[in-house]
């Protein structure tokens, strides 16, 4: 899964991922808020590996579970759903170098939000993803 998890941030630091650095400049984390958070930030949760299935030239192919969490204490509605936007527009369908494996598919299975998040007064999204690897 390190590699799915450096494919997904190689994306949001080129060049590609610009338009999503502008809408997140509270930036990109890995399984936490960060301390003080500033502006539209967003978690990439662990990717989920599902079982590896077989196929039939002796490889396999395997579906990874990645949930993207869009969050701003400070920001608006319209703020995050701008930022899903953009992780949308760089993650749907995407390609990505991987080392040892391919990138079959990525797609989004399901989003929620933007929703009132009543603990932090802030807006919250959830955005899961699909990688076939």
């Amino acid at each position: 899964m390190d590699e799915l998890l450096k494919g997904i941030q190689t994306l949001y630091t080129a060049a590609g991922g610009a338009s999503l650095r502008a809408l997140t400049t509270g930036g990109m984390w890995l399984n936490q808020v960060p301390q003080q958070p500033t502006g539209t930030y967003w978690v990439v949760v662990t990717p989920v590996a599902g079982p590896v299935e077989f196929v039939m030239n002796g490889g396999f192919t395997q579906e990874c579970s990645v949930q993207f969490t869009i969050a701003s204490l400070t920001g608006t509605p319209a703020g995050v759903a701008l930022a899903m936007a953009g992780v949308r527009s760089l993650y749907d369908w995407c390609t990505m170098s991987l080392t040892g494996r391919t990138l079959l598919a990525a797609r989004r299975s399901a989003e929620q939000g933007p929703l009132y998040d009543e603990t932090t007064s802030g807006y919250i999204a959830y955005m899961d993803y699909i990688f076939m690897i």
